[in-house]
């Protein structure tokens, strides 16, 4: 019976916990008690309970996305400005163009030979191509079946160099015009 209230009381001790600070005045002396520091002297430390720990650990979180709210909202950096400047550069070098011959029949033949069931493809669009005189980008959109036999629509962006040869096969990632990717 004693090993049990032993226990217990182990298992409620840090819980009762009292509150104590460390408190130094203007002379250097230093004390501890369990009452907050007087004005004229300086807390070194605290400790705190699990009830004031949770409650200050949750208004420095809501402190931090109030931070993070702010600085999202604030004008662009220099920086942020800086790239938005060197993609406007950037578009310039490009202009919308038509897919060549080669560049459709090599996408077919790569699809043809890449997908696990070549005979499932359908519906293959070319959203939009854009050219900057050697190299193209194409956003295309096609349904193939994957391995349940379901049709899927596949977004990709493919590049080609200006003789048709596919030079990178990727997802798209985002529905921005293609020219900013």
């Amino acid at each position: 019976m004693k090993g049990i209230f032993y226990t217990c009381l182990l298992l409620l001790a840090p819980s009762v916990q009292a509150q104590m600070y460390k408190c130094t005045d203007a002379a250097g002396n230093v004390s501890f008690q369990g009452l907050p520091c007087d004005a004229e002297q300086i807390t070194e430390w605290q400790r705190e309970t699990d009830k004031q720990r949770a409650e200050r650990e949750r208004q420095e979180a809501n402190a931090a996305k109030e931070n993070k709210t702010r600085s999202s909202n604030a004008e662009p950096s220099f920086a942020q400005k800086e790239d938005q400047l060197k993609t406007k550069e950037e578009l310039a070098r490009w202009s919308t163009a038509e897919p060549t011959d080669e560049m459709i029949q090599s996408l077919n033949g790569y699809l043809r030979t890449n997908l696990k069931d070549p005979d499932s493809l359908k519906d293959l669009e070319w959203v939009e191509t854009v050219t900057s005189g050697f190299t193209y980008k194409s956003h295309i959109r096609f349904r193939a079946a994957n391995s349940f036999g379901g049709y899927v629509l596949n977004e990709k962006l493919v590049r080609f160099n200006d003789a048709g040869k596919i030079l990178e096969f990727v997802d798209r990632q985002s529905i921005l015009p293609i020219e900013y990717q």
